[in-house]
């Protein structure tokens, strides 16, 4: 049985906070997609941030346009995913 929140305003904070959510980067420019989706962007506030499940939708919508898809997921709780790679 699926737990109900007496205030709303709970499970959005819960949502937010999740742990289990990730990121899409480019790693060869190292630029996230952009959150409405479309575009990229440099900064982590604007990025689009999202389940695993659903950044593999965004992978399969984009295969099935015929697209490159170059993003990788990247877990949002990790703080050093986000440096860029020097050894390269």
């Amino acid at each position: 049985m699926p737990v109900r929140y007496a205030n709303p305003r709970e499970r959005a904070f819960e949502i937010i906070n999740a742990k289990n959510k990730v990121r899409l980067r480019d790693p060869s420019t190292g630029e996230y997609l952009h959150l409405s989706g479309t575009g990229m962007t440099k900064s982590v506030d604007r990025s689009w941030l999202g389940h695993l499940h659903q950044a593999d939708t965004l992978k399969q919508r984009a295969e099935a346009r015929r697209e490159d898809w170059t993003l990788q997921p990247v877990p949002r709780d990790d703080p050093h995913a986000y440096e860029p790679d020097v050894t390269q």
